[in-house]
């Protein structure tokens, strides 16, 4: 009659680690020898180079089938590939291993006890530890993140409650048949947890057996170029997991996000982040977006915002001021030289001390509509009123103390037949016009691209011009000053829409000579914590515009 050890596949993964120098080996070593039995087991090698040249081969009480994979496929294809090997053995339990991972030395003969005293359950697990003593396994899972029992007793658990990892897992093998396996897409990370999350909805409950084994967990590794090499690996599992809805979306959002964050203040390291935003976030974006969107119109019961009622044959410019009487006469003659007689320059004056008013009351034309009886003290608020004042197909935003080149309605409006929003290039001058660089574009690297507007913006709003639909899916702008109306509406209209940067200058964009040196470009006064507190920010309002839309 066959014993447990004779229905039992254990499943080592290895990865740059020596067969005789791997704990889990010299555990299962020393257990055999301890209960005087042989049996075998799958050994699934994720190192460049072979350690063998043949298959089977016999060392000590261990039967090793040995697998070489170069590709470092990872743990999941290597538990499928031992389940597939047990299932023609013949065994009826797999067993999976990492390969840094001690147990006592009667942990096989305890399990082989717990299979016999509770033949109803399909899975068993042990209490693994880290060297500080905190239980690693199983663990909480809350948000797709496994936190610390505090205590937990052997026996009788739910899956729904707790959630143990890879290593030490015993596995009925008809039901691991059953639920189809591991996610190969997955790695590594997250790949115990999708197992289990499709396990209990077969096979709800597991045994935690008397036994504690110790971790050594690989992904403390103290060097900042080995701890970036495994968080790649970690975003790309991440991403490759299967997603049920929003709710799934947003807890490997908030786990990934909050991971990265902890990595990148602990080395104190922006390479965390800049790999968060490469590899995870601009794909996480595609993958939430709706390729095609339909957009709310103003009309509709739940639109958040009213617009005022759309003229196709008339456009908008909209423009906020606030103490500008220096250069806001220029400016203003600059765009009514252009715009058609039917469209209308729409200005919020956000409570202007000096003689701004004044200044626009002396042009006396009827296609400007000042609005200044609301103070606002925040420019993206006074944008937005300025923004749902106008009436017109197509919108231009304007500064006050820029001047429009000759051409810029026109071109900008032919452009605006093949796209949705057009941001195009411009002269930078100092306050006297004089040029101090041929193209913004040139000088500032402006482009397309979620992650690189949201380290560095390239839309500028007296560049930018949009349909009304890219507007209406835009507003209300987050109520936050750590990202600007016209970066958000850039943002939105890369989500949604389509844009285009046009190569062309179209405006003299007046900088202060005195703050345009080389040596101020892409710098920052503000702090690490400011700086990704802000891009937390922005990358909690574009979700919550995912959702909604």
């Amino acid at each position: 009659m066959k014993s447990f050890y004779d229905h039992l596949l254990p499943v080592v993964v290895l990865y740059k680690q020596n067969l005789c120098q791997s704990l889990t080996l010299q555990s299962l070593q020393q257990n055999l020898e301890f209960s005087g039995m042989k049996m075998d087991v799958f050994i699934y090698d994720n190192s460049p180079d072979a350690q063998v040249s043949r298959r089977t081969f016999s060392w000590k009480s261990l039967n090793l089938y040995y697998v070489h994979d170069p590709h470092n496929s990872g743990l999941s294809k290597a538990y499928n590939a031992a389940a597939v090997k047990a299932e023609a053995l013949q065994k009826k339990w797999l067993l999976l291993l990492d390969q840094d991972t001690t147990f006592p030395s009667d942990f096989l003969l305890t399990y082989s006890q717990a299979v016999k005293a509770y033949p109803h359950i399909n899975l068993y697990a042990p209490i693994l530890k880290l060297h500080d003593g905190k239980i690693f396994s199983p663990c909480v899972a809350k948000h797709k993140r496994g936190y610390p029992p505090g205590t937990l007793k052997p026996g009788q658990h739910s899956l729904w409650k707790y959630s143990p990892v890879n290593s030490g897992m015993l596995v009925n093998l008809n039901l691991f048949l059953t639920v189809g396996g591991y996610n190969e897409k997955i790695k590594v990370d997250f790949c115990d947890f999708q197992f289990l999350e499709k396990v209990r909805k077969v096979s709800p409950y597991f045994f935690l057996c008397p036994v504690t084994g110790l971790q050594h967990y690989a992904s403390m590794e103290p060097a900042v170029d080995k701890q970036l090499q495994r968080f790649k690996i970690y975003l790309n599992d991440a991403l490759n997991c299967e997603k049920t809805g929003y709710v799934d979306q947003i807890g490997f959002f908030y786990t990934v996000t909050r991971h990265t964050l902890g990595l990148t203040l602990k080395f104190r390291s922006f390479s965390f982040l800049r790999s968060y935003f490469h590899y995870y976030l601009t794909h996480y974006l595609q993958a939430t977006a709706t390729p095609e969107p339909t957009i709310q119109s103003a009309s509709q019961k739940d639109q958040p915002v009213q617009l005022k009622r759309v003229d196709n044959d008339f456009h908008s410019v909209c423009m906020a001021t606030f103490n500008g009487e220096k250069f806001i006469a220029a400016q203003i003659e600059s765009i009514l030289l252009q715009i058609g007689q039917n469209d209308e320059l729409v200005i919020a004056d956000d409570g202007s001390t000096d003689q701004t008013i004044a200044i626009i009351k002396t042009f006396s034309d009827p296609r400007i509509k000042l609005y200044h009886d609301q103070i606002f003290r925040d420019p993206i608020k006074n944008f937005q009123y300025a923004l749902k004042k106008s009436s017109g197909k197509f919108i231009f935003l304007s500064d006050q103390d820029d001047v429009w080149m000759e051409g810029k309605y026109t071109q900008m409006l032919a452009q605006l037949n093949h796209y949705d929003l057009v941001v195009s290039d411009s002269i930078i001058v100092n306050d006297q016009l004089e040029t101090l660089h041929s193209s913004f574009f040139d000088y500032f690297g402006s482009g397309k691209g979620i992650l690189k507007n949201m380290f560095k913006s390239s839309y500028y709003g007296s560049c930018m011009a949009f349909n009304r639909k890219v507007l209406e899916a835009a507003l209300p702008f987050p109520d936050t000053t750590e990202i600007g109306h016209d970066l958000w509406l850039g943002l939105v209209a890369e989500l949604k829409f389509s844009v285009l940067f046009f190569k062309e200058p179209l405006l003299k964009y007046r900088r202060h000579e005195a703050v345009f040196t080389s040596q101020r470009v892409g710098k920052s006064s503000r702090s690490l914590r400011q700086m990704l507190y802000g891009r937390i920010i922005m990358v909690k309002e574009i979700i919550k515009f995912l959702v909604k839309k």
